[in-house]
């Protein structure tokens, strides 16, 4: 219970951190909400000429684009190099001796900040949606599921972003780990182009990956194109990749952490 009540000021504290470096957020917000656009004109071309690609109208991709903003904005680069300055600037060793958890500690921030930008996050897909037309579900049933799958995600790009920051623990720049992150998993996720445009074959390995969760399913649950009778089982899988991913990265920062002690650091 008191770990429980430390985890939520943590969760507090970094609301309150967002709201004062918000600077840094809206950064993060512009430079997403350029590539949407920037994708929304292209798409917008491409529909100009064809009436639909690849099962996609322009009336789909539409919505399918504004899933991908709103999954590729939430967990900001302030909350993602918050994990990585921790580690490099030596702060985790410090974070050790405090009765917390690390990973969980991390996970607590990353909530609270989520709850910030989230807010942010509505205010201009509501926006988008005005003005852009953009087609929203229609029934209370698949808005329930996409924001579950919205939360499920946020929890596996976190655990995502968490193994690649254990890289940090062998190189003295975080930069370019986090450019390589996000142009991994914008591929892998759905997040550039929908995964059905990609070969067969292919794509049938990405919706095997834990990547696909962070986009492509939520999508395809906003976009009815998911079958209601096949979501629980969705979620099954996203669930066991949940755990697989926790276990990776607590096993991951133990050894990191263990050769530093080993080596005096």
């Amino acid at each position: 219970m008191r770990k429980g009540k430390k985890y939520i000021t943590l969760m507090k504290t970094s609301v309150q951190q967002t709201i004062a470096y918000r600077s840094n957020f809206f950064i993060s917000i512009m430079v997403t909400a350029l590539l949407f656009i920037s994708s929304f004109f292209l798409w917008k071309s491409v529909f100009a000429s064809k009436n639909m690609v690849s099962d996609y109208t322009w009336e789909s991709m539409r919505a399918y684009l504004l899933v991908a903003f709103i999954c590729n904005t939430l967990l900001s680069w302030y909350s993602e190099s918050s994990i990585s300055r921790k580690i490099l600037d030596g702060s985790v060793a410090m974070d050790l001796t405090k009765p917390f958890d690390f990973y969980f500690a991390r996970l607590a921030e990353t909530i609270g900040s989520s709850l910030f930008e989230a807010l942010v996050i509505l205010i201009v897909s509501i926006s988008l949606v005005l003005g852009l037309n953009i087609p929203l579900p229609g029934h209370i049933s698949t808005w329930c599921f996409f924001l579950i799958s919205v939360v499920l995600a946020l929890i596996i790009k976190f655990e995502i972003v968490y193994l690649f920051s254990m890289f940090v623990f062998t190189t003295t720049s975080y930069m370019g780990i986090q450019w390589s992150r996000a142009a991994i998993t914008n591929l892998l996720s759905g997040g550039l182009i929908p995964l059905t445009f990609f070969p067969e074959g292919f794509s049938n390995v990405l919706n095997q990956l834990p990547f696909s969760y962070i986009v492509s399913i939520p999508a395809s649950i906003f976009l009815n194109q998911a079958e209601l009778s096949t979501i629980p089982g969705v979620f099954l899988k996203e669930i066991i990749w949940v755990v697989t991913l926790f276990a990776l990265g607590k096993l991951s920062f133990a050894v990191n952490i263990r050769k530093i002690t080993i080596n005096g650091g």
